[in-house]
């Protein structure tokens, strides 16, 4: 198994993204419960 920096930053790339969906996610269901 070769290591290349887009593999490796891969599953680090999906840990911080992956709150920052569901964070903005239940944000926008704030936002619209608001309404």
């Amino acid at each position: 198994m070769r290591s290349c920096p887009l593999c490796s930053s891969l599953p680090l790339l999906l840990l911080v993204a992956l709150p920052v969906w569901r964070g903005w996610h239940l944000l926008i269901v704030l936002d619209l419960g608001t309404y």
